[in-house]
């Protein structure tokens, strides 16, 4: 076992979360204005790029994935992608807010911050960030990406330009099938900038993520669905055993999400979701999803009279926008979006889905996603954004380049969901990343943190004269001891990177996890249907109807249903 994790199985992985949705919601709370925790200072000037270059350097914390040894191999060259946080001020102040918001008992219980409150009260001070721009912008060759919330920084460029900013030259390691480039020696900063560096991310490419779907079996070509009763696809047989494959609009019936729809759509609700474009099979970008596929299958499968989502693509890092050429991905990566996008879109009829992408699965990649959902520019329905999806998960690990980042999404009452992983917390599986557990479901503490997403085998009622139709006969944990690529499932135990957050000690998962022997954090939180779920997705210029399987469709699926109790509480005036 590696990294770490301690392997629950998937049954017991399930007692730690069946129920359907979590949702922390809310609104504003007025604070006094911001005091800086570093410079400028009363008693000295904001320092120099000439001092940076003149005073000492410091190591500097590392997030993320690093690779168990040093590395040893050949020089690397190619492109390097980083993500560098600063410190938040005020954390005292902070973690009493963060505190409050979920106690019933204080006057701050659910009174969230907008955007331009918590930048004010907690973003690092301007003059700390401009300084950071300035000396990260300072080597020929870097291209730099700052935000309206001066949280983060993401770096891209060659290898040794890169490099020398940290004072490391990169270079490759693992074997050629998966090889990574990691730094050769210890990352430094100047000293006067350091203090105000939170976390570094992305200097090693150990580690990196993958979508969190199993597979996608091709089950003909595009089709509508057979029947329908009642404006919804009757489920239908499909697979070689006869499984029963439904639709992602069929969950608005199976999950009792009807009777908030009878109130409101989510027609002011937003959602992004976090992944990266794929390439075709000559290493070339492709677009993230063709867009008919998401727009037919909301007219195939949704009754008459509900509302259909608007998606909106978000590239970053020069990423190709949606189109016919991702029907040529040969990564997963247009499967998975197109995925997201229509189980977003099946459970928040109307909502806006903006789907952030960029153009590989780094760490740096994601982080700077993130950032941006956050702190958008050139999108301003994104700054209305109340849930985050992400589809995809990587090794246990703490990636402290989220820790400001999800304190802002809780301080603003933003749900963060992901998945738990497809390996079934089976390290023989194709689909393990290496540990039994996966960042970022995995990232919890006691005051914010991540929602995480497993997935179950769900059996609906097929009979459309039955009073009962669509209706929940069988939910056990998603797991397949046989396939194609050997164990499938929803993955799920307890981190070794993370404390159990205190939350979890009140529930009935605190049992599960203390059995382990272990006091960390237990996932999943949550689960849903993850597999023989109907999807359309056109491959190599052709439309076809696919079977997906994972964690990747539960995540999406409940990432709607938050939005939908979103959009019922605002209907109430209780959006605080």
């Amino acid at each position: 076992m590696e990294h770490g994790s301690t392997n629950l199985g998937p049954r017991r992985a399930l007692a730690i979360g069946l129920v359907l949705l979590l949702v922390l919601l809310g609104a504003a709370l007025v604070v006094p204005a911001a005091t800086a925790h570093g410079f400028p200072a009363a008693s000295r000037s904001t320092p120099t790029l000439s001092d940076l270059a003149l005073g000492p350097r410091v190591a500097v914390p590392l997030a993320g994935k690093l690779p168990p040894t040093p590395v040893s191999g050949p020089p690397y060259m190619g492109s390097v992608s980083v993500f560098v946080t600063l410190r938040l001020q005020n954390q005292s102040r902070l973690a009493a807010l963060l505190t409050g918001l979920s106690d019933p008992s204080s006057p701050q219980y659910h009174q969230y911050l907008s955007a331009r409150e918590f930048t004010a009260e907690f973003s690092p001070s301007a003059s700390a960030y401009q300084l950071a721009i300035a000396y990260f912008s300072g080597t020929s060759g870097v291209r730099l990406t700052s935000y309206p919330n001066r949280i983060g920084l993401l770096l891209e460029g060659p290898g040794p330009a890169v490099g020398a900013l940290f004072g490391v030259s990169f270079a490759r390691g693992g074997a050629l099938t998966s090889s990574y480039y990691s730094p050769e020696g210890t990352p430094t900063l100047p000293a006067l900038l350091a203090t105000e560096i939170g976390s570094v991310d992305g200097l090693s490419s150990y580690g990196t993520a993958t979508p969190a779907t199993t597979r996608a079996i091709a089950s003909g070509p595009a089709a509508a669905p057979n029947a329908k009763a009642a404006g919804y696809p009757v489920p239908t047989p499909c697979g070689s055993s006869g499984e029963q494959c439904v639709w992602g609009s069929d969950l608005q019936v199976a999950y009792n999400e009807q009777a908030l729809l009878s109130i409101t759509y989510p027609t002011h609700e937003v959602v992004a979701t976090i992944l990266w474009a794929g390439q075709n099979s000559q290493g070339q970008p492709v677009g993230p999803y063709v867009p008919n596929d998401i727009y037919d299958y909301f007219n195939l499968t949704l009754p008459a009279g509900e509302p259909h989502s608007t998606v909106v693509p978000v590239p970053y890092d020069g990423a190709p926008m949606p189109g016919i050429s991702a029907s040529n991905d040969t990564t997963g990566a247009t499967g998975e979006n197109t995925l997201d996008l229509e189980m977003v879109g099946s459970t928040a009829p109307g909502a806006s889905i903006y789907n952030v992408y960029g153009n590989g699965p780094g760490s740096a990649e994601t982080d700077g996603a993130l950032a941006f959902i956050l702190s958008p520019t050139g999108y301003p329905g994104l700054a209305n954004v109340s849930v985050i999806s992400n589809s995809w998960g990587s090794l246990d690990s703490n990636d402290s380049s989220w820790v400001p980042m999800l304190q802002e999404a809780q301080a603003r009452g933003i749900t963060v969901l992901a998945a738990t992983g497809d390996a079934g917390s089976n390290p023989s599986s194709n689909y393990s990343v290496g540990s039994q557990v996966e960042f970022p479901s995995v990232m919890a503490y006691n005051s914010f943190g991540v929602t995480a997403v497993g997935g179950t085998a769900l059996t609906l009622n097929a009979d459309p004269g039955s009073s009962a139709f669509l209706s929940i006969i069988s939910q056990p944990a998603w797991y397949e001891p046989q396939s194609g690529s050997g164990p499938i499932g929803s993955s799920g135990g307890v981190s070794r990177y993370f404390a159990e957050p205190s939350w979890q000690l009140t529930s009935e998962a605190n049992a599960v996890i203390a059995a382990t022997g272990s006091s960390g954090r237990g996932v999943p939180d949550v689960a849903a249907i993850a597999q023989d779920m109907f999807v359309l997705a056109t491959t190599s210029g052709t439309q076809l109807t696919y079977r997906d399987f994972g964690t990747s469709v539960a995540t999406p699926v409940v990432a709607g249903l938050v939005a939908e109790a979103d959009a019922v509480l605002v209907r109430y005036h209780q959006s605080n």
